[in-house]
């Protein structure tokens, strides 16, 4: 039995604070922490490591939607396991104890659970929505700092991740959407740094305009 329904898990991504509240004062605006906003319980129910590693065993999650991330560099595990002749956990847990972080993009098609929960996330946001999945080895940093052209919902489901927030960067945009490409050399951080710790905080808002990397 579920101790939570997809419709209160979607709420709590904003932890206690009203969806009005959320778009006038968050909303593409600024990063909002919402102190422990789910609990282990709720999010045991709505994904766990022992359901991901099930759904690399039995390969239900196709390759082409996982990607193994090295020193900032996204490698599409097909291409991986083509030359390996390897299963996906094999392959997937070989590289994860090398260091590299692995992806899996639009994981709720792929679980029925997640894909009500983003049902519920869109209907209640307003926003077209997807649950991309990243695993980190302890110690290791997936990307370098970047800012993103969607809103995200950070939520951190086991262990601990350090994120450093850069409030400014040169060159800065607002608001980088879809047309603003990223360019590294252009985009750089500066200014003093803000530190928070998952699961201390669930890191959740519209960050689109904050420059920031995941350590």
């Amino acid at each position: 039995m579920e101790t939570f329904d997809v419709r209160t898990l979607s709420r709590l991504l904003i932890g206690e604070m009203e969806i009005e509240d959320f778009n006038r004062e968050v909303r593409e605006r600024q990063v909002g922490k919402f102190h422990a906003a789910m609990d282990r319980a709720a999010l045991n129910e709505l994904y766990s490591l022992h359901k991901l590693e099930s759904a690399f065993t039995r390969e239900t999650v196709p390759s082409l939607y996982v990607d193994v991330i090295t020193n900032g560099f996204p490698r599409n595990l097909v291409d991986i396991q083509r030359k390996s002749y390897k299963s996906t956990l094999a392959v997937v847990a070989d590289n994860f104890r090398r260091g590299a972080t692995i992806r899996v993009s639009d994981l709720q098609k792929f679980d029925e659970r997640l894909e009500r929960f983003v049902r519920e996330v869109q209907r209640y946001f307003a926003a077209r929505s997807q649950i991309n999945l990243y695993l980190t080895p302890p110690s290791k940093t997936g990307f370098a700092p970047h800012f993103d052209i969607t809103d995200v919902f950070v939520v951190q489901c086991a262990g601990r991740k350090e994120w450093k927030i850069f409030h400014s960067y040169t060159d800065k945009t607002e608001l980088p959407l879809l047309d603003i490409l990223w360019e590294p050399d252009r985009y750089k951080p500066s200014g003093s740094t803000e530190v928070i710790t998952l699961p201390d905080y669930a890191l959740s808002s519209a960050i689109k305009a904050w420059y920031k990397t995941g350590t």
